[in-house]
C-alpha cells in the first residue's frame, strides 16, 4: 500500500486532532487548499513543505515518503534502527516520527513499544539519582501509554506486547493501581501475569511481595513441568519404551527435590508420590515386581514426609526457591486417609494386580495397618 503526500498530511492531521481549518490557519493557507491536498487534487507548494512539517513536528522526509510502500518502509526503518550505533534513547524519536507516518502499522507499533518499554526499565531505578532525566522521560512514558492503548484497541485487547509496555509505563509514572489492573487483564497467561505482578510490586517498593510472587511463579512452572513430564513419559510408554519413560520420571524427581531443597518444602511431596506410583506401574508392566514394590514404598515415604513437615510447630516449611508455605493444616492431615487415596489408585491400575498376593506388598499394607 502506498500513500500520497495528501494522505500523509490527512493522517498526521487526524492523529493530532486538527480540523482542516486549524491546519490551514497554522500553515497560512485556506482550508480549501488543505482539502485539495488531502484529496490528491493538488500538492503543497515547495515553500509550504517545511511549515507543514514543523506544524506536525516531523521531518520533511516524512512528508516525502509517499513513494515508499508502507511495509517496505517500516522494514527499512526497523533495519536502520537495528544497525544504528546510537542508543535506544537516541533512536526513540525516529521511531515516534515513523509512527506518526504509519499510526496503524502493528509491526511498527510493537517495535516502538519495545524500545519505549526498555527506556522505562533502564531509567526507573535511576529516578532518585537523576531526577532531571526522570522528569524528561515522563512524556516518553505517556507516549508509550497512548501507543499501547492504541495497539490494544486495534488487536481487541489481546496484544501481550502492548499490555507489557503499558504496565511498565504506568509503573514509571507511578500509577501502580492502573498497572495492577492491566496485569489482571492478561488473557490465559498465568505465568506472564505473575511476572508482571512481581515487577509491579518491586517497582512499588514491596520487595518481599515481589519475591513471594516470583516464588509462586516457580511453583506454577513446576506444576506445568510435572504435567509435561507425565505426557512425555506416557508417549514413551505407548511407543514400547518403558525404560525411557522411567528415565524421564527419574530426572523429574531431581528437579522437584532441588526446588523443594530435598524435602524442606512440602509442595513437591504429592507430585513426587505420584511420580513414584507411575514408575512402579512401569516396572510392574515390565514384570520387575520387586522394583515396582520398592517404588510404591518410596511413594508412601513421601506421603509420610508430607505429614511430618505439616506437623511442625509453626505449621510451615521453608525453601529458598519456593518460600514459606502454610500448605497443610496439621489438624486435617490424616496419614491413613492419604494412604487410602494412593491405594485406591493402585487397585485401579491393572498393572498392579499381580502384586496384591506378593508377600512384600502385604508387608507394605501391614506397615500402614491396611
Amino acid at each position: 500500500m502506498t500513500q500520497s503526500m495528501g494522505k500523509i498530511i490527512k493522517s498526521l492531521r487526524k492523529e493530532r486532532g486538527y480540523t482542516q481549518e486549524v491546519l490551514a490557519e497554522k500553515v497560512g493557507v485556506s482550508f480549501q487548499a488543505v482539502s485539495k491536498w488531502e484529496n490528491d487534487i493538488g500538492m503543497p507548494d515547495v515553500s509550504q513543505i517545511v511549515p507543514i512539517a514543523r506544524v506536525f513536528g516531523v521531518s520533511t522526509d516524512v512528508l516525502f515518503a509517499y513513494e515508499c510502500d508502507e511495509d517496505e518502509n517500516v522494514e527499512k526503518i526497523i533495519s536502520d534502527v537495528e544497525e544504528s550505533d546510537v542508543s535506544i534513547l537516541d533512536n526513540y524519536p525516529k521511531l515516534l516520527d515513523a509512527v506518526k507516518l504509519y499510526p496503524n502499522n502493528e509491526t511498527l507499533l510493537r517495535y516502538t513499544l519495545k524500545h519505549g518499554k526498555w527506556i522505562m526499565i533502564s531509567h526507573f531505578r535511576r529516578r532518585e539519582k537523576d531526577k532531571e532525566r526522570a522528569e524528561m522521560l515522563i512524556p516518553a512514558a505517556e507516549t508509550v501509554i497512548r501507543l499501547a492503548q492504541r495497539l490494544l484497541e486495534m488487536t481487541g485487547n489481546t496484544d501481550i506486547y502492548a499490555r507489557e509496555a503499558l504496565i511498565y509505563a504506568y509503573c514509571y509514572v507511578g500509577t501502580f493501581t492502573a498497572a495492577h489492573e492491566e496485569a489482571a487483564k492478561v488473557p490465559d497467561h498465568k505465568e506472564t501475569q505473575g511476572r508482571f505482578e512481581a515487577y509491579i510490586l518491586a517497582m512499588e517498593g514491596d520487595i518481599e511481595g515481589s519475591i513471594d510472587r516470583r516464588r509462586k511463579n516457580v511453583a506454577s512452572a513446576l506444576n506445568d513441568i510435572g504435567n509435561s513430564i507425565g505426557s512425555l513419559s506416557r508417549v514413551y510408554k505407548k511407543m514400547g519404551r518403558p525404560e525411557d519413560a522411567i528415565a524421564v520420571y527419574l530426572k523429574s524427581i531431581d528437579i522437584f527435590n532441588a526446588a523443594g531443597e530435598e524435602g524442606e518444602f512440602e509442595y513437591p511431596h504429592d507430585t513426587l508420590a505420584t511420580i513414584c506410583q507411575r514408575i512402579a506401574e512401569l516396572y510392574s508392566g515390565m514384570e520387575k515386581y520387586n522394583e515396582a514394590i520398592g517404588w510404591l514404598e518410596k511413594m508412601f515415604d513421601y506421603v509420610e514426609k508430607r505429614r511430618e513437615y505439616s506437623s511442625r510447630e509453626d505449621n510451615k516449611s521453608k525453601s529458598l526457591i519456593l518460600g514459606v508455605s502454610p500448605y497443610y493444616d496439621v489438624h486435617k492431615i490424616n496419614l491413613k486417609y492419604d494412604v487410602q487415596h494412593y491405594l485406591r489408585m493402585i487397585y485401579a491400575r491393572p498393572a498392579f494386580e499381580v502384586l496384591f498376593e506378593l508377600p512384600r506388598f502385604k508387608e507394605l499394607l501391614q506397615k500402614y495397618n491396611m
